[in-house]
């Protein structure tokens, strides 16, 4: 996706912005992991779960809980993409660039 992004940015105003949409994504992934992280803590937190000591019963219900969650939010996520539609524009677009690179 984020090739297309750069594809993009190239086809509208002659720039090839490769170097900033990468380090800008990159950026925004790693910010993006704080929430996920913090909420697998707060659930774990929530269950009671010390870690290396024998769990009390209501820990092993918070990690299948977590479990359960991540894979809810990444099917969420596969949802999405599902609807991206970039595809179908790319004939299009790599027509222009063909274009640009010839003149």
């Amino acid at each position: 996706m984020f090739a297309d992004k750069v594809d993009c940015s190239e086809r509208k105003s002659g720039i090839r912005p490769t170097g900033f949409i990468y380090s800008t994504a990159s950026n925004g992934i790693k910010i993006g992991h704080l929430p996920g992280s913090v909420r697998g803590a707060a659930i774990l937190a929530m269950g009671h779960y010390v870690p290396n000591i024998n769990q009390t019963t209501s820990s092993p219900a918070a990690i299948r809980f977590n479990y359960a969650l991540a894979i809810l939010i990444e099917l969420c996520s596969w949802r999405s993409v599902l609807f991206y539609k970039v595809d179908q524009l790319f004939p299009q677009k790599a027509e222009d660039l063909k274009k640009k690179d010839i003149k």
